[in-house]
């Protein structure tokens, strides 16, 4: 499987699998060609990862991670609007700062990205908590708009 350089805001570099890091819609627009390269190898390094809102990946944050990854929303600008949550099942939740919320799968273009505004910031936790465990079902009964 080819392999990526990531480098972390601390200047460490760290070697991730493609596979691993396709599932981001950001990774996805960057690296369209690696993504159709491994799109049907199987992902077994990790179930679900983050961006923080300058873009920096964590992987399998705990739940006090997750709360500082929302907190970087108040940095958030227009270059750098949000924070992301992405399951190996493709899934992707964003968060923005205004409360939006994304709902997408960015493994299968067929299925429509879907909206909700004003979410609270303990809800956003409790649906980035449902994906990391991969709640999909829990999280497409909510009033997404498509």
């Amino acid at each position: 499987m080819p392999e990526i350089a990531q480098t972390r805001r601390d200047g460490r570099s760290k070697r991730l699998s493609a596979g691993a890091r396709c599932l981001g819609a950001r990774f996805k627009r960057r690296h369209a060609d690696a993504c159709r390269v491994i799109k049907h190898e199987v992902i077994d390094a990790m179930s679900y990862f983050m961006y923080d809102v300058m873009g920096g990946t964590i992987d399998a944050p705990d739940p006090r991670t997750v709360r500082q990854v929302l907190d970087g929303l108040a940095q958030a600008d227009d270059e750098h609007p949000d924070v992301s949550m992405s399951h190996e099942s493709g899934w992707s939740l964003s968060a923005f700062a205004s409360g939006l919320l994304l709902w997408e799968n960015t493994g299968h273009d067929s299925v429509i990205p879907a909206l909700m505004r004003a979410v609270g910031r303990e809800e956003v936790l409790r649906l980035f908590g449902l994906l990391a465990a991969g709640d999909i079902a829990a999280i497409e009964t909510l009033p997404w708009r498509r």
